[in-house]
């Protein structure tokens, strides 16, 4: 048998599980079989004797004799508590949020058959208040989503009757989950810590209702953005998640600037540690060993040098890559945006799509005359800007080509114009420009 928990961030998403229907703890009055422990045998007068038996719920009872019924009192009760009051108002649920109020109660766990063609559905409990130690959601407003859960151990109650459908019992759930029988016919188990990222998610949200996908699942809530927090409720579930409002800042901190201890932490860069530095080819020795071999070089242990992504992304909140952190209070934008040329997808603010010379600065050739920026006697020398040149023939023929490179090239779809100065921008806008970055009050 395998147990299909599913992924975690998806299950939290609904709520951690969708509660199933209500369990009564009394069920139906069983006959007592003729010459046994509630008969009296010929006598014809009847004796009730308190048995053993099923409660409608499945779990093992005791017969009661007063209400004439098998009672489960003494069992766990699998009953579904009462929703708590929510009134769902929609709201806009862009941003960076974090769980701040949430106890588990009920849940459904699913098992297959080891040839997964049988599938069924078992009520389970959380025994005591369970949340995970934190909880990260992130909405982007271009539609993207991420998601992160830390768990810690915890305590959950199956009954195991109805893990009879795939043929198995809590012994089949102990390599796994630790469970054990109890008198009632509940498996008592334990799961284990565990932790769960998800960045490639989607989200979309209409009227009061909130979606959000991912790869195995998706999964839609009622919802309520209102006082700087976000609540919602699965479907079919009774308790209320709700998440107050953090902010991104910060940007990854380059390779070059951080310590020993720092150099590579953080999931979007290529920062290494260590490094064969000096004259001639001294940056193709890969180790201490091989740059030893190199005349003129020597191994910097203490350098860290490589490549970092130029904006923080949830993994980079959870590793304490220097430069990214979380804030309470709203952030300001700050720094200088990279010309339109260079933003990606053209999406900063103030720059548009147009035709235009591209190919940023290049030195002058010999027939640049009349660029600007190229003095010309027998030869030219200086520099040109490709952005300042205004017709095709021109942009095609300057600059100085590099083999089957045009040092300029007209463009009928560039970008152009000039990028809006990072004061002027919102949150979401400065997440989008390239040279501008969130930054704490």
């Amino acid at each position: 048998m395998r147990i299909l928990r599913g992924v975690w961030g998806a299950v939290f998403l609904s709520g951690f599980f969708v509660a199933c229907g209500d369990d009564s703890s009394t069920g139906t009055k069983p006959v007592p079989q003729p010459g046994g422990a509630g008969s009296s045998g010929s006598s014809g007068v009847g004796t009730c004797m308190p048995y053993s038996c099923i409660c409608e719920n499945g779990l093992s009872g005791t017969f009661d004799c007063e209400s004439n019924a098998c009672s489960c009192a003494a069992c766990p009760n699998f009953a579904v508590a009462e929703p708590a009051p929510f009134e769902p108002c929609g709201g806009d649920p862009t941003g960076f949020w974090r769980l701040s109020d949430y106890d588990a109660g009920r849940f459904d766990l699913t098992l297959t058959g080891a040839l997964g063609n049988v599938e069924l559905t078992c009520p389970g409990q959380y025994p005591e208040p369970f949340r995970p130690t934190q909880t990260l959601l992130e909405l982007k407003a271009n539609g993207e989503a991420a998601l992160h859960v830390d768990f810690p151990s915890y305590r959950f109650q199956v009954i195991e009757s109805c893990l009879s459908g795939v043929k198995a019992n809590c012994s089949s759930l102990q390599r796994d989950f630790g469970c054990e029988a109890t008198s009632c016919g509940v498996c008592e188990c334990t799961g284990a810590a565990d932790a769960l990222t998800q960045e490639e998610l989607t989200w979309s949200a209409e009227g009061n209702e909130l979606r959000i996908v991912g790869e195995r699942f998706g999964e839609t809530v009622s919802f309520c953005v209102s006082d700087g927090k976000l609540s919602y409720r699965a479907e079919g579930g009774t308790n209320l998640a709700t998440f107050e409002r953090l902010y991104r800042t910060g940007a990854p901190q380059l390779c070059a600037d951080r310590t020993p201890e720092n150099c590579t932490k953080g999931d979007n860069n290529t920062c290494v540690l260590g490094q064969c530095v000096g004259t001639g080819s001294c940056s193709e020795a890969g180790n201490a060993a091989t740059c030893a071999k190199f005349q003129d070089c020597q191994w910097d242990a203490s350098s860290c040098y490589g490549q970092v992504y130029v904006h923080c992304q949830l993994a980079d909140f959870l590793a304490g890559t220097p430069g990214c952190a979380l804030s309470e209070a709203p952030p300001t934008c700050k720094g200088t945006p990279w010309i339109c040329e260079e933003q990606p997808g053209c999406a900063a603010k103030g720059c548009l799509f147009a035709a235009a010379c591209t190919g940023g600065e290049q030195a002058c050739e010999y027939d640049d005359e009349d660029i600007e920026g190229c003095v010309c006697d027998l030869s030219c020398t200086g520099t040109l800007n490709c952005s300042t040149i205004k017709d095709a023939a021109t942009c095609n023929a300057s600059g100085e080509d590099k083999g089957l490179q045009d040092a300029c090239e007209w463009s009928t779809m560039a970008c152009v114009a000039t990028a809006s100065p990072c004061e002027e921008l919102t949150i979401d806008e400065c997440e989008t420009t390239i040279g501008c970055a969130l930054q704490p009050q």
